[in-house]
């Protein structure tokens, strides 16, 4: 039987811009196994997209030797061509595509654990909303790079989840799901 491992926004982000090798590596790992479903929400693909598009909008600027705060101000009006706008597309439909990540949305009784999330443990609400997504699909772990959310998440007991910049939670996680194969290495 499949485990299902849920990957918030930051990892799918660290896979996509090799912004971390090890967390790339193991995500990799997830994504060819037999024995990992790998899934994310609706909601954490459409904050990519933005993250991406934050990207390019403040490569473009940087090149251009604008300051930070040139930037910040600048921010709200990410006029990006339609190329640029094209080429995110793509590099999200083919991660979704080549890799077989499910997708899910938030069910009205996801909408009323979100609520809870947020009243009862403090937690923000985009984080609430992946959360609340994660749980309503019945997960087995949830796996971030927030590390303020990590923790919100294990001191409340909500759910069994990793930081996987850390890399005492990337080696449990890699045991958990591979134990047999890294034993063999």
């Amino acid at each position: 039987m499949k485990v299902t491992v849920f990957l918030d926004t930051n990892v799918i982000l660290d896979y996509l811009e090799n912004r971390d090798e090890e967390v790339r590596y193991l995500v990799e790992r997830m994504l060819r196994s037999d024995r990992v479903r790998v899934v994310t929400s609706i909601f954490n693909i459409i904050e990519t997209i933005d993250k991406e598009k934050d990207i390019i909008f403040v490569g473009k600027l940087l090149l251009k030797r604008y300051s930070f705060d040139e930037i910040a101000r600048k921010r709200g009006s990410r006029n990006l061509s339609d190329e640029e706008k094209n080429m995110i597309a793509d590099k999200i439909n083919q991660l979704l595509r080549r890799n077989r990540i499910e997708t899910y949305a938030l069910s009205e009784t996801g909408y009323e654990k979100a609520m809870e999330l947020i009243q009862e443990y403090d937690i923000q609400s985009q984080d609430a909303l992946i959360v609340a997504t994660f749980l309503s699909i019945e997960g087995d772990y949830f796996v971030s790079n927030d590390g303020d959310l990590i923790k919100e998440l294990r001191d409340n007991e909500i759910c069994k989840c990793f930081n996987l910049r850390n890399e005492n939670d990337r080696r449990e996680l890699e045991q958990i799901l591979f134990g047999e194969e890294n034993e063999s290495k």
